[in-house]
This record gives structure tokens, sequence and C-alpha cells, in this order.
């Protein structure tokens, strides 16, 4: 029972399909655990330096980062250009960063003016 239904799925799903599905699983498996081991010698480098907020803070820029990182080669990898969306993410950053020039410039005269 259970072998004519695997046999029949893998008759209506291409094998190429099922391979690449496999590869992208573990690859997302392996980079995932490679996220918690980094972010656990983050945890345990920075938290002699920083206080509790900068080094959750630290943690999570790290985590994000990795995460955008897995997500842009997984894109690549089933063909997507990625060019395309990070030229728009670049855009959006400039249109971002003139949009918040000024609450920026005053965060950073607050820094300076209590030192």
């Amino acid at each position: 029972m259970i072998e004519e239904i695997s046999e029949s799925f893998l008759s209506v799903i291409p094998e190429n399909v099922v391979i690449k599905s496999t590869e992208i699983a573990v690859f997302i498996a392996v980079s995932l655990i490679f996220l918690k081991i980094l972010k656990f010698f983050i945890k345990k480098a920075t938290s002699r330096y920083f206080s509790d907020q900068t080094n959750m803070l630290i943690q999570k820029v790290f985590f994000y980062s990795g995460l955008a990182i897995i997500f842009l080669t997984l894109l690549n990898y089933l063909g997507v250009s990625i060019a395309a969306i990070l030229g728009a993410a670049g855009i959006a950053g400039i249109a971002i960063g003139f949009a918040a020039q000024t609450s920026i410039s005053n965060i950073i005269s607050g820094l300076f003016s209590d030192i």
C-alpha cells in the first residue's frame, strides 16, 4: 500500500524536483543550525564587554543578516536573479536615508552633546 502511494507520488512529481527540494531542506536546516551556533558564540564573546541590550542587538543583527544571506542564496539557487532585488533594496535604502536624515542628525547631535 505504502509502496504504491510512493510510486504514484514519484510518478507525478519529477525526480529532479524531489532532489532539489531535499537539497533546499538540508541547506536550510544546516544554515539555521550554523546561525544558532554563531549566535551562541557571539553571546559568549560580547557578554563581558556590553550590556544585555547591546548584546541582544548584536546577536539579532548577525542572526537576521544571516537569514537574509540564506534567503538570497536560496533565490539564486532557484534561478531567481537577485540583482534586481539588490538594486531595489539599494534604492529603498537611499529613500529611507533621505527620509530619516533629520531624525538621525538629531540622534547624533544628542549623542555628542552628552560627551
